[in-house]
């Protein structure tokens, strides 16, 4: 009896010593690396995890990675690389010190998922995070979005940082800008402080004449752009400004606002002004009137 006590204690630490010690060697991570795309895929849906150079549990790159579905590819990621400290995940920590990305590249929208999928992912949502997330620089050097997603072919370089240990208390940054000659550039801010329970969020985007944002808005001879975002005060009484220009002349303004309804719950309300006769046609000013 004593002998079986020993088997039965003694067995499953020599499997997790064998299995920490596979996945400490580079093909043990490779094969990990193929378990979580095969597990990752479905009926329809497929994910591709290339080559591995490093280790997975630290600093190391990613050849390449594929997201398909019965249509084929539909977004690829090229050069990832990463380093990370997958210890402080033993105190709840996310710590990601960089991730840098060579390419992403976005060829069409990927096929709609079946209404039973969706609809299990809404009933397990929940409001919490299930793990505090640091990510110290965010680098994604060139980002292609393929002209039946934007309308027109677009690339984009994109940083940023964030701090998030829950919905109500982050601190998120991030800076994106067109590199195929366009010259629009976009800065967003978000900052949750749970303790002052205060809301902080700036945007500022610039766009030259020329860009596509004008042609999505349908605004003719395509004219320069400018968005302004300014938002600030607590979960209870926040408020933000909005202004969108095309040619230095406003042509939407307003502003939304959060306030605390008293029992519990808040109420989310704006209100939006336009001013795009002297932008558009006149038969097609009448539209909006």
């Amino acid at each position: 009896m004593r002998r079986l006590w020993k088997i039965a204690v003694l067995l499953p630490l020599a499997v997790l010593l064998a299995l920490t010690a596979l996945v400490s060697t580079h093909a043990g991570q490779t094969l990990l690396l193929r378990l979580a795309s095969s597990l990752a895929s479905s009926d329809g849906a497929a994910l591709h995890i290339g080559a591995l150079d490093g280790s997975l549990f630290g600093d190391g790159t990613i050849s390449d990675i594929a997201l398909s579905d019965e249509d084929g590819v539909w977004l690829t990621a090229r050069d990832v690389a990463y380093s990370w400290s997958p210890g402080q995940l033993v105190s709840g920590h996310l710590d990601v010190a960089s991730v840098r990305i060579g390419n992403v590249s976005m060829l069409r929208k990927p096929l709609p998922r079946s209404g039973s999928a969706s609809q299990a992912k809404s009933e397990h949502a929940t409001t919490g995070l299930p793990l505090r997330l640091r990510l110290g620089a965010l680098d994604i050097r060139e980002i292609d979005i393929g002209a039946s997603i934007a309308g027109e072919a677009v690339k984009l370089h994109v940083s940023g940082s964030a701090k998030i240990a829950d919905i109500d208390d982050a601190i998120a940054q991030f800076h994106v800008a067109r590199l195929d000659g366009v010259g629009a550039t976009l800065d967003a801010e978000i900052a949750a402080v749970r303790a002052s329970r205060s809301l902080t969020l700036a945007v500022y985007g610039t766009e030259p004449e020329g860009g596509f944002l004008s042609v999505l808005l349908g605004l003719p001879s395509r004219p320069p752009v400018s968005l302004k975002i300014d938002g600030r005060g607590t979960l209870d009484a926040f408020n933000a400004e909005l202004a969108l220009a095309a040619a230095g002349k406003p042509f939407v303004a307003g502003n939304v606002n959060l306030t605390d309804r008293g029992n519990g719950t808040h109420r989310l309300g704006g209100t939006a002004a336009g001013y795009i006769e002297a932008l558009v046609p006149s038969v097609a000013s009448e539209l909006f009137a």
